[in-house]
């Protein structure tokens, strides 16, 4: 329904994410690296 209307070549939407479409922000950058922190100090 959404590919031939938009033009798209995959699939918009799924249940799982997929990474090639991951905008990584700074704000999920800083997230990232305070879970590694976290894990790291354990």
């Amino acid at each position: 329904m959404y590919n031939g209307y938009f033009g798209f070549l995959e699939l918009p939407f799924s249940t799982t994410p997929t990474r090639v479409f991951f905008y990584p922000n700074p704000v999920h950058l800083e997230a990232y690296a305070n879970l590694r922190y976290g894990i790291d100090a354990k």
